[in-house]
Order: C-alpha cells, then structure tokens, then sequence
C-alpha cells in the first residue's frame, strides 16, 4: 500500500495515518452475482467486467476498548471511496490477544473505473486515537470492457451444446444491515456439456438481458446426467451461477447463455426466457 491514499468522498476527514498496525485480512474477493471466490489468493487477479460490483469481505482484529466507532474504508487505486460494513464477530483466541475479531464486508462499484487492474485495499479507522491503519495484505482486480469477458470465438457450425436449467432461485444476503431489498441475486443451477465431444462445457456465461455478463462456476459433479448421457466424461459438468438481481426485471429475464466448446474453439449462445418467483 502506497504511503499516500487519496480521499476524494472524505471518509477520512480528521483521521490521519497512524497509531497501532491493522490486524486482519481480505478474505473474499468476487463478483457480486458471480459464485466464482478469489479467496486466499495474492497474486491473481480478478478480472471484472466494467460496471458490475465486487464484495470484498475479511476481518479486523481491534483490541478493546477502542472497538465501538471505529469503521472499515475499502479503497481501489489508492482512492479510499468506499465504506464496509461490520458484520459478526469472530473467535477472538483466533486472532492473537485479546482483540476482539470482527469480519467486514462491503461492495465497490466499477462503473466509474476505466479497464486497467487495480490494487484494492482496507483500513481500519480507530475512532479513539482518529488514526487510521492500512491492512497489509494486497488485492488485485482487472476491469475490462464487458464485451471482452466472454471469448470472442465462433460459432460452431452444427449446434453442439446442450444446456439444462434444474434450479432458478433467489437468495438475499444474511446480513440484517443490509436493507436493500433488491440486494441479492438470482442462483441458477444446472448442466452443460458438449455433445460433440461427449464432455463438459469449458467455460459457461450467461448475458442477461441489458447487463453485464456473469460467469458460471463449473465442474460440479453430475452422476445423474453422466449416467443419463453414457459418457463418463460429463461427470462434472454441473454449473452455478448468479445473475445480480438489480439487473434483473422479475418475474420474467431474457438471459443469453454463452456455451464455450470443450476445446475452446467455438461458442455457442442459446436464449432462454427465466421466469423467477421470488420467495416471500
């Protein structure tokens, strides 16, 4: 982390680097509505399409008493911009001491973020001694165009991709504070596999209907269909996604799903109509 860190929103207004070192950590790093974590990883990065949001979740290790008032800034860039919330406390034998371990979560937009790879950072606020500390840890996104996340590749020229939809839901976070009621998204479950080649998709996006695409996780293990199908090959081709639900119009989404062949040589995109009910 850079020895400067710029404030252009005045989250940090009277508060100056200093005072004890930050305990804690950036656990979690993904795309909201994308089930695919980059957790525990330094180096990597996390490429992110322009314009979609990305939760980046840890914890902080305060010592008492100074826990009431202090805050958690995210930053990107070296611009501190935006506020995370606290959310339950953790065993504190875990985090050295007697501090008291606190997990953190917020959500940075990349809307105003020109394509180009960005340090994401956290800092703990001590409203006691109105110093702030740097996490040590260092977190990287890339945002690229929307339109370079799914491969520019072909098509194939026979349809070769079969697409099964099992399960559409809608999940919401479990954290009381937040009382947005369009924070959440819409979990899909299901399989894909290249019928060509008798195996699993090698990658699977789906485009909702005027947003950005979101990547699946794949490789979950579908016996069912592996017996089904007769290819022993398919075993892994079940998949989860999340479409963020801000970008959906309920209870009716038109959604592209852009199918990458085993061999990554074509993709193939099949529409669907989702119609999603929202559970009360």
């Amino acid at each position: 982390m850079g020895s400067t860190l710029a404030d252009p929103t005045g989250l940090l207004a009277g508060f100056s680097r200093g005072g004890p070192p930050a305990t804690g950590a950036i656990e979690d790093v993904f795309i909201v509505g994308e089930a695919r974590i980059l957790a525990g990883v330094v180096s990597e990065r996390l490429r992110v399409p322009q314009g979609a949001e990305v939760f980046v979740g840890g914890w902080v290790a305060i010592a008492p008493p100074a826990t009431r008032g202090n805050r958690v800034v995210l930053s990107v860039g070296g611009q501190a911009t935006h506020p995370a919330r606290f959310g339950a406390s953790r065993d504190a034998a875990s985090s050295g001491g007697n501090a008291a371990r606190r997990g953190f979560w917020g959500i940075v937009p990349t809307g105003a973020l020109e394509p180009g790879r960005y340090e994401l950072g956290a800092h703990v606020l001590h409203a006691a001694k109105v110093t702030f500390a740097d996490l040590p840890q260092r977190r990287f996104i890339e945002v690229v165009a929307a339109s370079e996340l799914v491969p520019n590749l072909p098509s194939p020229p026979t349809p070769r991709m079969r697409l099964q939809l099992d399960e559409i839901a809608v999940t919401r976070p479990r954290d009381e504070q937040s009382a947005d009621p369009t924070f959440g998204s819409i979990a899909i479950r299901g399989w894909a596999c290249d019928e060509y080649l008798g195996e699993p998709v090698s990658d699977l996006f789906a485009v909702p209907e005027g947003a950005n695409a979101v990547r699946a996780t794949i490789g979950f293990p579908r016996p069912d269909v592996a017996a089904a199908l007769g290819r022993d090959e398919c075993l892994r081709c079940g998949f989860l996604l999340r479409i963020p639900l801000r970008a959906a119009q309920l209870p009716t989404l038109g959604v592209s799903f852009a199918c990458v062949s085993a061999d990554r040589q074509f993709v193939e995109r099949l529409g669907r109509d989702l119609v999603v009910v929202d559970a009360p």
